[in-house]
This record gives C-alpha cells, sequence and structure tokens, in this order.
C-alpha cells in the first residue's frame, strides 16, 4: 500500500502547483488588463508625484540636520569655553570605549572648556562575570572584609569608583592587570566630580550591580556625581540613576548633551535632555 499511495500524492502536489500557478496567470493578465484604465494611471501618476516630492523633502530635511550638526560643533567650544576651568573630572565608563566612540566627544568638549581630565576608565565585560571567589582573591589582597550579604563585584565596583575620584592608584592599577578594566590618566590625582557614561542595550543589571553601588559609594565619600547616557540607549537608565538624586543628561552624544553636561559640571542641578525623564533641554546659559 505505501508504494501505490506514493504516486497519489505527487499527483495531488502537482494539481495544486498547477492551481497555484493558474491563479498567478490570471493575476497577471488582469493587472495587465488594468493598466489600460485610465483612473488607474492617474493614481499611478498620483503616487509616483507624491513619492518623488518626499524623497525631495527628505533630502532637504537631510542637509537642515546636516547643516545644524556643523553649526553646533562649531559653536559649542565657543559656548563651552572655559566653564570648567580649573575642575578635576574623572570620567567612569560601564563599557568598553570601543562599544562608546561618541565618548570622545564628551572628552574633547570637558578639555575645551578648561577641566582637567584626572582619569578615564572603562569598566570591561568581564568585570560583571566576576565570580564571589574571583571577587574574594581581590578582598584579600587588600585587606577588604568580604560582605555577607549582596553581590560582591558591586561592593568592589564601588571601591574602585571611590578610589578612582580619590586618587588612590594600587586599586585601578590591579584591576587593569586583571583585565577587569582600562585606564588612561593620572589616578594619583584626586578628582573634584566623576562623570558616569551609563545607558545600556542589553538590561538594567549591569546598571544595578554596577552604576548605583559606583554612585553610592561616590556619594558616601563626598564626591560630585553626574550620570549621563546617549540619546538612542535601547534601554535608559536615566530612572535608575535619579533615584541617587545626581544631575543626569540623557542625550551626552549629541551638541546639546555636551554643552548640557558642561553646565551641569559647572554646578547645574536637574535632569536634561530630550527624553521623558529630562526636565529641559538645557540649564540657564548663564554668561
Amino acid at each position: 500500500m505505501p508504494l501505490l499511495a506514493m504516486p497519489v500524492d505527487f499527483r495531488y502536489h502537482l494539481a495544486s502547483l498547477l492551481a497555484v500557478f493558474c491563479a498567478l496567470l490570471i493575476g497577471v493578465l488582469l493587472g495587465i488588463a488594468l493598466v489600460g484604465d485610465p483612473s488607474l494611471e492617474k493614481q499611478l501618476q498620483v503616487f509616483k508625484q507624491e513619492r518623488s516630492d518626499n524623497r525631495n523633502t527628505i533630502a532637504k530635511l537631510a542637509q537642515a540636520d546636516r547643516q545644524h550638526r556643523a553649526f553646533g560643533k562649531q559653536v559649542l567650544p565657543y559656548l563651552a569655553d572655559q566653564r570648567l576651568r580649573g575642575l578635576r573630572v574623572a570620567i567612569i565608563v560601564n563599557r568598553d570605549l570601543g562599544d562608546a566612540p561618541w565618548v570622545e566627544g564628551v572628552i574633547t568638549t570637558i578639555r575645551q572648556a578648561g577641566a582637567q581630565l584626572t582619569s578615564t576608565t572603562a569598566i570591561l565585560p568581564k568585570f560583571a562575570e566576576l565570580q564571589r571567589e574571583d571577587v574574594a582573591k581581590t578582598f584579600a589582597e587588600f585587606g577588604f572584609p568580604i560582605p555577607i550579604e549582596g553581590e560582591p563585584r558591586s561592593v568592589l565596583a564601588g571601591k574602585l569608583a571611590a578610589y578612582v575620584a580619590e586618587g588612590r592608584p594600587d586599586l585601578p592599577y590591579r584591576l587593569r592587570q586583571l583585565g577587569l578594566i582600562r585606564r588612561e590618566g593620572d589616578y594619583t590625582v584626586a578628582a573634584d566630580c566623576v562623570l558616569l557614561i551609563g545607558g545600556t542595550d542589553t538590561d538594567l543589571t549591569s546598571i544595578n550591580e554596577i552604576d548605583l553601588p559606583m554612585i553610592r559609594a561616590l556619594q558616601e565619600v563626598d564626591k560630585r556625581v553626574i550620570a549621563c547616557e546617549e540619546s538612542n540607549a535601547q534601554l535608559s537608565a536615566m530612572h535608575a540613576y535619579q533615584r541617587r538624586a545626581i544631575p543626569t543628561v540623557d542625550n551626552a552624544d549629541t551638541v546639546a548633551g555636551q554643552l548640557a553636561l558642561v553646565l551641569v559640571l559647572a554646578g547645574a542641578s536637574g535632569n536634561y535632555g530630550a527624553k521623558s525623564t529630562a526636565d529641559q533641554l538645557l540649564p540657564p546659559l548663564q554668561p
């Protein structure tokens, strides 16, 4: 019986395929017949004109956007000039700098504003993968008590932030040797404030287990903290940062966001940017 069933199935599928091809042929013939319809041809011309108009509008908007960006980049140095003179700023980035090329623009703007950038610390993904026994070894090396409760790597993140801000280089140097961070700058110089560059494209675990403990630790050693992220972060961390009552900027990859960062580092408080968590775009621009 199975041998007899095979030709029946084949003929059934062949008939189905023929029916499909016939339906497609009928559709093509109907389409050809309708092309000669004046009303259809008129609608087609209208559609083509609308498409052309939309393309022209998009091109004009793109050109205007490029001009506005170029204008902003030219005026930003003048607006930020010397507003941060004498201020020592440490930057901590909760990701590899290679994953956030816009951070270079933030660094350039801060320096143009006259600030001394004491150090830049990038926390690598390996840090978030630390196990309790890994952290225990580092704690024993530095004489830190191992926490009975909570996440040990969160405690380590807090200690790292405090050491960076206070100009204590031994822990940052050791974590670099372990491949947990990248560092640049002079870690023997204490910072007046710390700029935390966060945001995430995956989930908020890293924010809760690394960023927030760092903010708490910095507040405990009486260091001012400002947090920022890029405008197109898939998951915004602004709500989490604002629970710690610190100033935030949610569009630090833009000219407006970088100007807001300068004004906040200069002393303004509040939440700025383009997202729903922002109070307004910029702090008051004082002369």
